[in-house]
């Protein structure tokens, strides 16, 4: 199947990028906010904090473009740029990174997490680009970060083979802790990929070494190692609510389901990267997005395919995430673009509670 996205261009108002940067606009982070509006971030370090009116939304839920016709540019004049700033502190260049980008972006409520900063440091800053801390405590490039469901916990791993653990309080003016509460030994090369999950209370790591280490999250006893086929890299990890744990290798171009024991479930090859993986709610299935916009729903434990669709962009995808209501699947691109999937009539009559773009498993296509 094929479907037709509508596209906004958030990035077209704000200010020319910082000097010096001359890093492609790719869209490297992208957030739903409650009451329809997202923040997103490119690699230009520039952020911008979208409010779209109910016009817009109704357009992209109730009109399906033709299939012979490429993507619908939805008028700027349906949604607002509220705020925008610059993440204060340059992205490291790329020569200085040690295979693949990792995840240096993350973000809860109010602010984002950002790391690749070429001081090694980590910057806390709102969504409206005002700078709240800088945490320095890991002697080498931060490469990736992640907080955990409940909010409490942010992970940052670097190519100093560290991952530090800090603590998190939203209601204080500087929200993560300034001292780590953790540090994670254990890997003999650069850190990959980091995930927390609250809800199994573990620390899950990958490294260039091309093990990953699970940790309690409480007080970072180690639990197990899981050494990866042919020692390959992965750079994605997350820990699902069906306690699997999901990797996916660019090295290999292969995604892998392990059980929280190291036991290897199921493998296989993937013809396209997947920029983010998603899970259905109460089955277990994964979305994987696809940096050329191909969308597939897997099978968890088997992983095989259970439906494909391709989405026609002006550009590869590089980020991805959901709308709150679920009824909207939000893609930044790699010109700086956010594209939007609806779910067909998702909003209207009888549908109204039903509809929804993941628990529905992209049948409706």
């Amino acid at each position: 199947s094929h479907i037709q996205p509508f596209i906004i261009r958030p990035f077209s108002d704000l200010a020319a990028p910082p000097a010096g940067e001359q890093n492609p606009p790719s869209v490297l982070l992208l957030r739903a906010l409650p009451n329809e509006a997202m923040v997103a971030v490119d690699s230009r370090r520039r952020v911008a904090s979208v409010h779209a009116d109910a016009s817009m939304w109704e357009v992209v839920d109730q009109t399906v473009p033709p299939k012979d016709r490429p993507a619908a540019e939805v008028p700027p004049s349906s949604y607002d740029v509220t705020a925008s700033g610059v993440v204060s502190v340059p992205l490291a260049p790329p020569e200085t990174r040690s295979g693949s980008l990792g995840r240096p972006f993350c973000s809860l409520g109010r602010f984002i997490v950002s790391a690749m900063h070429w001081d090694a440091t980590v910057r806390v800053t709102t969504v409206d680009g005002k700078p709240l801390q800088c945490l320095a405590a890991q002697r080498d490039l931060v490469k990736c970060v992640h907080i955990a469901q409940d909010g409490r916990t942010l992970a940052t791993g670097a190519e100093d083979t560290t991952v530090l653990l800090w603590d998190i309080d939203e209601d204080r003016s500087e929200p993560v802790h300034p001292v780590p509460r953790l540090v994670l030994f254990g890997h003999d090369d650069a850190i990959s990929a980091v995930h927390v999950s609250s809800p199994f209370g573990v620390v899950l790591t990958a490294s260039r070494d091309g093990t990953m280490i699970l940790y309690a999250l409480r007080k970072g006893r180690y639990l197990c190692s899981i050494e990866l086929p042919r020692r390959c890299v992965v750079d994605q990890v997350f820990v699902s609510k069906s306690a699997h744990i999901v990797a996916f290798s660019s090295e290999r171009q292969s995604l892998f389901v392990y059980s929280l024991t190291g036991r290897l479930i199921a493998s296989c090859d993937t013809t396209e990267r997947p920029v983010e993986i998603l899970e259905v709610p109460g089955e277990d299935d994964l979305i994987c997005v696809g940096q050329r916009g191909t969308i597939t729903r897997r099978s968890i434990i088997t992983l095989s395919i259970r439906t494909r669709v391709n989405c026609s962009l002006p550009a590869l995808v590089s980020s991805a995430a959901v709308s709150i209501d679920e009824r909207f699947l939000l893609l930044g691109l790699d010109d700086g673009a956010i594209a939007f999937i609806g779910v067909p009539g998702g909003r209207s009559g009888a549908k109204k509670q039903a509809r929804r773009i993941i628990s529905d498993g992209l049948y409706w296509v």
